[in-house]
């Protein structure tokens, strides 16, 4: 799994499986509900988790302050979020938020 900004700089790379297998599980859990597109399209979050099977690109979920964005198998969609989900996510990944570094 790779973190990535918007701009596509990558912050890091997991390779821990269990790590990896954590945060996709998270991600499942947030993702049973109140996922849409909204009528301005989905927002772009400053950060992204990037799944991969091999070289191949899963999927991947899009961490703002306020909303999740998932894309994957050509289809993107977003939901509320909270910036505790946001802290959460970045802790599975064993990393700071970006965007608050001092």
């Amino acid at each position: 799994m790779e973190i990535r900004t918007n701009l596509a700089v990558r912050l890091g790379v997991v390779t821990d499986p269990a790590a990896v297998s954590d945060l996709a599980a998270r991600a499942v859990e947030l993702s049973s509900e109140g996922w849409g597109v909204p009528l301005k399209g989905v927002p772009v979050a400053t950060l992204r988790f990037e799944f991969y099977r091999g070289d191949d690109i899963l999927g991947s979920l899009g961490v703002g302050n306020t909303f999740l964005a998932a894309h994957a198998g050509g289809s993107f969609c977003s939901r509320d979020s909270t910036s505790e989900i946001r802290a959460e996510l970045l802790a599975l990944a064993g990393m700071e938020d970006p965007d608050r570094r001092g």
